[in-house]
């Protein structure tokens, strides 16, 4: 690599480390100091790729100790075990609760090891000559609706490569309509075959996951593996829209433990957000005493999200002094190759707690006025950010799409 070519990465990475928002180049460069949900986490990644099942992992921390960062560090870790990733945020946009946004959110952000663009279309433009034959063959054994049978099987038939295109979007959550499925399948004389009944949306989102995550096994990748940031959110969103989240953390609990899934998820929030919900506003004794008005499977869904999500959480631990140290030579290398100037070694400070976060955007603050004014000494005072808790009315969230008739 050319002096210039390490200069602007090293700028980058600066860059990023000020902000305070989580990169490539910073995630490589610094990697985790949470070496046991590492440790977890990799273990758990070698279970889904031999073709075995999962526990979820959720991991709780402070706003600014770096929760998303160790997604990042994750997310890196898989992509180098092969598996394609998806980083989502939970968000008004994509509630948890509303599986058929989480799917397109999940589609749109895939990414597969080693392509750019998005990871459906990275893969099928050089499919191995098997790969929709084993498609089909794990298909016709799958608890997923015979749509995706019969799309599979144009899919296979056809040689309209716009077709495909509208084939693959549907997987993504883009669906084709059901007379459009029809006049394909009549073309091939097996309309009769299959039944194209459709069953509620969120259902059909979630065979969709299924599929993507045995289309990326499929075509050479280890499977899925999605992340899902900000999960606190789901705080300020109403009972009604928090059972829809619980629902879907049940259902994410229970595949990723499937064998040969080939899906797996980690779930990242504010420290005890949920966990507050389901014990103090009382969201688990309301689902568990039948006040949920959900239909049995769908409520003991929503009772085995909450009860994974109330004793699974895995908390970020602080780094060491040793560690902090260890973090600091590295900027200091950064910013030294960034600017060409040599910075001081900072101390640690005791006087008050802080996150990592605020530390390395200390440490690069510092080394700024350092830089640009050499005789200055400053006084640096801080404050505490207040976040609004007020609620989300429903009718704010991204609300599940009644597509059933179209498709």
């Amino acid at each position: 690599m050319t002096y210039m070519a390490l200069d602007m990465e090293a700028r980058r990475t600066i860059e990023a480390l000020r902000s305070g928002v989580p990169s490539r180049s910073a995630v490589s460069t610094l990697g985790t100091t949470q070496t046991q949900i590492e440790s977890e986490f990799v273990e758990r990644l070698g279970w889904i790729k031999a073709g075995k099942g999962a526990r979820p992992i959720v991991v709780s921390a402070n706003f600014g100790d770096g929760k998303s960062h160790l997604l990042r560090c994750l997310q890196a870790r898989s992509a180098k075990s092969g598996f394609v990733t998806s980083f989502v945020v939970v968000s008004p946009e994509t509630p948890l609760g509303n599986g058929h946004a989480v799917l397109k959110a999940i589609a749109e952000a895939a990414e597969a090891p080693g392509r750019t663009g998005k990871a459906v279309m990275e893969l099928a433009s050089n499919a191995p000559k098997d790969a929709v034959e084993n498609l089909r063959f794990w298909a016709r054994q799958a608890r997923i609706h015979d749509r995706f049978r019969a799309l599979l099987r144009v899919y296979e038939a056809t040689r309209d490569e716009e077709l495909r295109v509208k084939i693959l979007g549907d997987i993504e959550g883009r669906p084709i309509t059901k007379t459009q499925i029809t006049a394909e399948l009549k073309g091939l004389g097996e309309v009769s075959q299959y039944d194209l009944k459709s069953p509620r949306n969120a259902l059909l989102a979630h065979d969709r996951l299924r599929l993507l995550a045995q289309f990326f096994n499929s075509h050479r990748a280890s499977g899925l593996v999605v992340f899902f940031d900000e999960v606190e959110r789901i705080e300020r969103f109403t009972f009604r829209a928090r059972l829809g989240a619980y629902e879907e953390l049940g259902w994410w609990t229970r595949v990723c433990q499937e064998s040969g899934s080939r899906l797996f998820a980690v779930f990242a929030e504010t420290t005890s957000a949920v966990e507050q919900c389901l014990r103090d506003r009382g969201d688990l004794e309301r689902i568990k005493s039948g006040r949920s008005l959900l239909p049995e499977e769908r409520d003991q869904l929503a009772v085995e999200g909450a009860e994974f999500f109330q004793s699974n959480v895995s908390r970020l631990e602080q780094p060491t002094r040793e560690q902090l140290e260890s973090l600091q030579h590295v900027a200091r290398d950064l910013y030294k190759r960034a600017y060409a100037v040599n910075p001081s070694i900072l101390n640690q400070r005791t006087d008050v707690v802080t996150t990592v976060r605020s530390e390395i955007r200390r440490w690069i603050t510092l080394w700024d006025l350092e830089r640009h004014y050499p005789s200055y000494t400053p006084t640096i005072e801080s404050e505490e950010i207040t976040l609004d808790p007020s609620e989300i009315p429903d009718g704010d969230l991204a609300m599940d799409e009644n597509d059933t008739n179209s498709e």
